[in-house]
């Protein structure tokens, strides 16, 4: 499906960008299933990570710096995610 191979570009995106320190937080960044709305006519997949410290890692905290790897993933192979997916459901 589309939407998968969409939220695939932006989970390696995030696992490329994440810090490696341990790999634990890279293990925790994966997609969720695809949600189908049928009330507004949408279906939803996203890429997620649930790791507790992933936001300390993202934004940083008082101790440590910032290390993101969400925001470059959502500006760079967003546009390309999104442009792949169109092409995919075009055909």
């Amino acid at each position: 499906m589309a939407l998968e191979i969409g939220a695939e570009i932006l989970v390696g995106g995030m696992q490329a960008r994440a810090p490696r320190r341990s790999g634990r937080l890279i293990k925790t960044i994966r997609k969720t299933k695809v949600f189908n709305d049928h009330r507004r006519h949408r279906l939803t997949i996203r890429a997620i990570v649930t790791s507790p410290y992933a936001l300390y890692q993202e934004y940083g905290s008082s101790r440590n710096p910032p290390h993101p790897f969400v925001r470059p993933t959502q500006r760079i192979d967003g546009p390309i995610a999104v442009h792949i997916v169109g092409e995919l459901l075009r055909r």
